[in-house]
């Protein structure tokens, strides 16, 4: 800890700007990733439920079709595959 209070106590005004500048720009696009993938799963996982109220796939007709990670779509699948669509 006393190593990065010396560093940070080390800096200039202008260099603690910029690493807290960086800093947070790097978690914005973090963010900003994370959010395009949450929507991207989100759509998928609209257009799987359609699928399963259908009826007219197979569970492997679904998977090609939404294009996720096995992991993923088996989470998404069994999550909307237990719900009572009526």
């Amino acid at each position: 800890m006393s190593k990065v209070l010396n560093t940070w106590q080390s800096m200039t005004k202008e260099e603690a700007e910029n690493y807290w500048k960086e800093g947070i720009g790097f978690e914005m696009a973090h963010y900003d990733s994370n959010m395009e993938m949450d929507k991207d799963i989100d759509t998928k996982e609209k257009l799987l439920k359609k699928l399963i109220i259908s009826g007219k796939h197979t569970k492997d007709e679904m998977q090609d079709l939404i294009d996720l990670p096995d992991s993923a779509f088996e989470i998404i699948y069994a999550r909307n595959k237990s719900k009572d669509f009526c």
